[in-house]
């Protein structure tokens, strides 16, 4: 597991000078090389932020500290360590890479004064999202099998580690067309990770794997592809 330790200066350069790549309900990612990425659990520090010019920058640094001293103090008392369920989970997780073959785990955390600010991403800078290209092509049959055998294996295998995806929808599918290529992302805030089976969590996986099948069923026009 790779582990890089930033000051809040640091991380503020990195968040206001780096490539951005995008952002989601909860984080917002930089590119930190041609190979990472930095997702930043922006959603934590949204007080930290301004616009300028509909641009978000990270400035107050200050907050950036006081924020994580007061969220160690929360993260010790509910969960009796500065890290949340979640850091745990994706901590637990990167231990099983080696028994996935079909997936790319988290690569890392990240820190600023020992607390998990964010995670080091692989940089999949070839690949679109499958949302993306099922409604800007008709995918013809043959491909469509193919696509759906790769997420089907990726699946299975995370499923038989115990990894679950609560957000395993085709906005979280990466795919090239050229190299056929399959990738699932945003694993650090829809994963959850056990040591033992939950039934409950493999029921909802395999249901939103039948609704990914059905966005490929020839009757949805572009316009109508579920958005799951």
């Amino acid at each position: 597991m790779k582990t890089l330790k930033l000051s809040a200066t640091e991380l503020s350069n990195i968040i206001n000078n780096n490539e951005y790549i995008g952002n989601g309900s909860n984080g917002l990612i930089v590119k930190l090389n041609d190979n990472y990425l930095f997702k930043f659990n922006y959603k934590d520090f949204i007080d930290a932020f301004i616009k300028d010019n509909n641009q978000i920058i990270l400035n107050k640094l200050g907050d950036i500290s006081k924020i994580i001293e007061n969220r160690k103090k929360l993260n010790l008392l509910i969960y009796n360590d500065i890290d949340s369920d979640r850091v745990k989970m994706i901590k637990l997780a990167i231990t099983k890479q080696d028994k996935l073959k079909h997936t790319t785990l988290t690569q890392g955390l990240v820190y600023v004064n020992d607390f998990c600010v964010g995670y080091i991403l692989k940089n999949h800078n070839n690949l679109r999202t499958l949302f993306e290209y099922q409604k800007e092509n008709k995918i013809p049959q043959s491909e469509t099998q193919i696509i759906i055998d790769k997420i089907k294996v990726a699946m299975e295998e995370m499923i038989k580690n115990h990894i679950y995806i609560r957000d395993f929808t085709t906005h979280n599918i990466l795919y090239s067309p050229e190299t056929k290529q399959l990738e699932i992302i945003d694993l650090e805030d829809s994963l959850t990770c056990y040591t033992y089976r939950d039934e409950y969590s493999e029921k909802l996986m395999l249901d939103r794997f039948d609704k990914i099948k059905q966005s490929f069923n020839p009757i949805n026009s572009n316009e109508n592809i579920l958005d799951l």
